[in-house]
């Protein structure tokens, strides 16, 4: 294990003379320059933590982003290069290849470009960060597996519909794809997803009813479809959702009463309707 802490360099390439090393945490530093692709070298890594670095893509010599010969380590099961790293690229299709990954955190990297298809060949994976960067293109159908449990998506530019293999993820807990640019329906078959706790589809292009299958989530504290272009009644289904604390469904086009069944939510802290041609009062 090697660990280092608030220090400020570059990383030398010899450091994919360390074969034996199984854990390499840099996180929280001033390093700068690129990642080696040496690292890709160091085949017994089990965890590379580089989050909250000072990584930067040279523009005269192209050197940056993400190494595609970080796809190698193939012992991996940890990688972070999250939070403000600059980073910067696209994400390698190689990275498909880390068959043990388990937790890939890639929020806040400037990155851009597609999700590559091959992510939904790492079947191990049970949390997925890839918030707050330029990511376009729509999602991957194969990153929906039976072993995810978090999957934040939101703040990039993801354009195309909810995926309907959504619904092979039953053991999700946190699934956040609000602020992009998504489109179409919720899919029914979310309603397979009955561990889901926290659910975020605000600001997109959402559209359609939402499904009745909703109701199925009663382990669901938190949900947000506000700012999206839903439309028809709210589902009276919405009060089986009894674990809810907050209700976000503003700025959408529902329209109709406002269901009695609501008044089963008595756990319910926020709750937001407004901008909707809703009638009635919030049952209490």
């Amino acid at each position: 294990m090697l660990g280092v802490r608030d220090f400020a360099f570059e990383l030398s390439s010899s450091i994919g003379t360390l074969t034996n090393l199984r854990v390499l945490n840099m996180a929280s530093n001033n390093i700068r320059g690129s990642l080696p692709t040496e690292l890709g070298m160091a085949s017994k890594l089990e965890e590379l933590m580089m989050n909250d670095n000072d990584f930067r893509i040279d523009l005269k010599s192209k050197r940056g982003g993400i190494p595609t010969e970080l796809g190698e380590l193939k012992e991996l099961r940890r990688l972070d290069l999250s939070y403000y790293s600059n980073i910067a690229g696209q994400i390698p299709s190689t990275l498909g290849n880390l068959s043990k990954l388990e937790y890939l955190n890639l929020n806040y990297a400037g990155l851009t470009g597609q999700i590559p298809e091959e992510l939904g060949n790492l079947k191990s994976v049970e949390e997925l960060w890839l918030e707050r960067n330029v990511l376009t293109g729509v999602i991957p159908a194969g990153i929906f597996h039976e072993k995810l449990e978090l999957f934040l998506l939101g703040v990039n530019e993801l354009t195309g519909t909810i995926p309907t293999e959504i619904g092979n993820a039953f053991r999700l807990k946190e699934l956040l794809l609000g602020e992009n640019k998504l489109e179409g329906p919720i899919p029914s078959e979310i309603g397979n997803l009955i561990g889901l706790e926290h659910l975020e589809l605000d600001g997109n292009e959402l559209n359609a009813e939402v499904p009745t299958t909703i109701g199925n989530l009663i382990n669901l504290a938190r949900f947000d479809a506000s700012d999206n272009s839903f439309s028809g009644t709210l589902p009276t289904e919405l009060g089986k959702l009894t674990a809810l604390t907050e209700l976000g469904l503003s700025s959408n086009n529902f329209t109709g009463k406002i269901p009695t069944e609501l008044g089963n939510l008595v756990d319910l802290l926020v709750v937001h309707l407004d901008g909707n041609t809703l009638s009635g009062n919030l049952p209490g």
